[in-house]
């Protein structure tokens, strides 16, 4: 049983007539509004209620049968089958791109990820994740390490950048053997269910199993959850992914554990820094002004991994700053369709703007550049659904609104004391950690950063922004502290298959000739057992 469709107007239309935000939210909420003259561009069932159950139920024993078949075709025809997927979305960019920009108007997700994705698909990176799958013998016996599939993948879909999240993750679970249940956002679907039936029909294409890649599409995260996990009676899924806001963290590890599934892959958000050290010279320091503002502006701020806090050596904090302010005021309103970098997407609270500019100088900030709301035209506008570049400067360190994500383009700006280690220790006092950026020369700061940074990636002297990169794990309240991030792998569950040497404890594990060397180091490998 359907009890609606949900219907999408024209992301365009809408940024030029933002009423068109409150009829489509009025349309959807009523089932016999005229759609007459209004500019459609999809609509998509939801599941009722009633039937979600016996759907999820239904769909989820199917995925099981299928994932069974999936595990006894080989892994080189896996990759030949995820290589003719990735040409045909070389092949139809611009389908994707459209598509992408009707969902990047609601919440920006930024089209330079497609091309970045679409690396995954190349040779050498299929070489890498080959290697990695493939069983490794352990040292002195016959022992191996394997991966192996875990099942039926559960996936709640964030509600921006489904193209790049979804496109890596059915690369991921295919590639590792696993089948796939996916939750779009209902009011965003448009990307997600395309992108599922475009990878469903190569499959079919090359006669894989039916059934590998399901899609249930309900406003109700915890109702499908329930369902996934079997609260509700029947089969539960074998892990979930959950790419969303942490605030449902502590609810969705207790739903997972009541079913017996005790690490799921989360992503949520992140409060991303980077660090500029004073050893930059002009040319490097407006080559980073240019990429911290796109790190910032680009998709209006409204990424996990979207720079959030900025932290300056007082010896380059003029020149760096007057670079970034001039940078910032080069962003403006207008269409995606313009194929401009410097074009801005609409913000999903620009209503919360006043109350963030309050806060920060309440606090003993100045806003230097911005602190306004925009419409359409860029021209300022209380009621503009935009918000106008924003830096903060003079925030103190230790500030608990550095500890906060905000979705959107502002800035904090914090000029530090010049000691490299109390930098450090107030990038790490953040709960979030995703990635953080340093760019310096010193390549004793560098490695300093790269060991002490409490984050699942850190780049170096690069785009903090850089999509090539994804989440690569992350650290503390982002995820459980899962730092790896290669789909493949993380959907693996890694199995040891013990060999006959007859190894019994671990005065046989020291004998081993290979082990005697870690030992020197004073490094032993646990899961030699």
């Amino acid at each position: 049983m359907i009890s609606k469709r949900y219907t999408l107007l024209d992301a365009e239309a809408k940024v030029k007539d933002p009423s068109l935000y409150l009829l489509e939210s009025t349309i959807n909420r009523r089932s016999n509004h005229s759609l007459a003259g209004l500019p459609v561009v999809a609509q998509w069932d939801i599941v009722a209620d009633d039937a979600l159950n016996q759907l999820v139920q239904s769909q989820l024993q199917k995925a099981q049968v299928a994932t069974q078949a999936l595990r006894r075709i080989p892994l080189e025809t896996r990759i030949q089958i995820l290589q003719d997927f990735g040409t045909k979305l070389r092949a139809q960019y611009a389908k994707w791109r459209t598509l992408t920009v009707q969902e990047s108007y609601a919440y920006n997700a930024f089209l330079a990820s497609l091309d970045a994705v679409l690396e995954t698909f190349q040779s050498n990176y299929f070489d890498l994740i080959s290697n990695v799958l493939q069983p490794i013998s352990k040292l002195g016996c016959n022992a191996r390490l394997e991966h192996v599939p875990q099942g039926v993948i559960g996936v709640i879909s964030p509600q921006n950048s489904s193209f790049p999240m979804l496109t890596q993750i059915l690369h991921g679970a295919f590639l590792s053997g696993n089948a796939l249940l996916i939750k779009p956002p209902h009011r965003l679907a448009i990307v997600a269910l395309a992108l599922v039936d475009e990878f469903n029909q190569v499959l079919k294409d090359w006669e894989m199993p039916n059934h590998l890649v399901s899609t249930v599409v309900h406003p109700n995260h915890q109702s499908i959850l329930d369902s996934w996990l079997g609260l509700k009676g029947g089969s539960r899924i074998d892990n979930l992914v959950f790419i969303g806001n942490s605030k449902r963290r502590s609810e969705i590890i207790q739903s997972c554990q009541q079913a017996g599934i005790y690490n799921p892959i989360i992503e949520l958000e992140g409060v991303d820094s980077a660090y500029v050290h004073h050893d930059l010279t002009p040319e490097q320091l407006s080559r980073t002004a240019c990429l911290l503002a796109y790190a910032k502006n680009a998709a209006s701020g409204q990424f996990c991994i979207s720079l959030k806090r900025l932290y300056v050596h007082p010896d380059v904090y003029e020149p760096l700053m007057t670079a970034l302010r001039t940078e910032f005021q080069r962003y403006r309103p207008g269409s995606l369709r313009e194929d401009d970098p410097y074009v801005l997407g609409p913000s999903s609270l620009p209503h919360k703007l006043p109350s963030i500019v309050d806060a920060f100088e309440a606090a003993g900030a100045t806003t230097t550049v911005g602190g306004r709301r925009l419409n359409y035209q860029g021209q300022p506008d209380p009621d503009g659904i935009y918000i106008e570049p924003t830096l903060f400067e003079g925030v103190d360190p230790t500030s608990e609104l550095l500890k906060e994500e905000i979705f959107a383009n502002v800035l904090p700006v914090v000029k530090t004391n010049g000691n490299l280690a109390d930098t450090i220790e107030h990038m790490n006092q953040c709960p979030f950690g995703l990635r953080g950026t340093v760019f310096a020369q010193d390549k004793e700061v560098i490695e300093e950063m790269r060991h002490r940074l409490n984050v699942g990636t850190v780049v170096i002297n690069g785009n903090p922004l850089d999509f090539s990169i994804q989440i690569a794990g992350g650290r503390g309240a982002s995820t459980l502290d899962q730092h790896a991030r290669i789909w493949a792998i993380d959907l693996s569950l890694r199995q040891v298959v013990t060999g006959d040497r007859g190894i019994r404890d671990l005065a046989d594990i020291l004998q081993i000739p290979e082990v005697l060397p870690l030992l020197e180091h004073k490094v032993i490998a646990a899961d030699l057992l």
